[in-house]
């Protein structure tokens, strides 16, 4: 995975703990696949209150990470 200019869709269970790609380098966007293992970056734990669909972050610019805020619409 590289990131992209969209987001990721994703149907999230309540109380389940999501590890979420930060670095870009997962084959398993939006979740993380370890392989960062050598990199800075760390996945970024999530657990939803409720079921349903949330916005992933897809470009990395995010400042609700995990969660899309538009950033994506900003940046070249």
């Amino acid at each position: 995975m590289s990131f992209r200019r969209a987001p990721y869709e994703f149907e999230a269970k309540a109380g389940v703990e999501y590890k979420f790609c930060s670095c870009g380098k997962t084959k398993k966007a939006p979740i993380c696949d370890e392989g960062h293992v050598h990199g800075a970056k760390k996945p970024i734990l999530k657990a939803f209150d409720a079921d349903g669909i949330v916005w992933v972050c897809g470009c990395g610019k995010t400042e609700t990470s995990p969660i899309c805020d538009g950033a994506h619409r900003i940046f070249p």
